[in-house]
């Protein structure tokens, strides 16, 4: 979800034409070999390769990682795909270090996981 003061910027693809009713929206035109360009208008600049980059990551992390994505969890999918891209350059070791720092203390019941509460 977006908040209502975020600037959208997107690749002109159809589908996102509706996000400028509710509130900026930036695009570039791929179709014409516009890959990042600066807004006139509002002198921000509009690049979409990094978001594009990290759908494809995703992609990766579904085909080769996850197996299956249900709708139920696919956002905690998406937490760990964004976890795993924001920290590419850390040590493997490193970054397995800081999951189990991080988890020291907290449960995550079965329950909880699969909506039996």
């Amino acid at each position: 979800m977006l908040e209502p003061d975020a600037i959208a910027m997107t690749d002109g693809l159809p589908a996102d034409k509706h996000l400028g009713a509710e509130r900026a929206h930036l695009s570039v035109n791929h179709s014409q070999k516009e890959y990042a360009r600066t807004d006139e208008e509002t002198g921000h600049r509009v690049p979409v390769n990094r978001v594009e980059s990290f759908n494809g990551f995703l992609g990766r992390a579904v085909a080769g990682v996850f197996h299956f994505v249900s709708p139920k969890h696919l956002g905690r999918y998406a937490g760990e795909a964004a976890f795993r891209w924001n920290r590419q350059a850390d040590a493997c070791l490193e970054r397995m270090a800081r999951l189990v720092r991080n988890g020291i203390g907290r449960t995550l019941p079965y329950d909880f996981l699969t909506g039996a509460v």
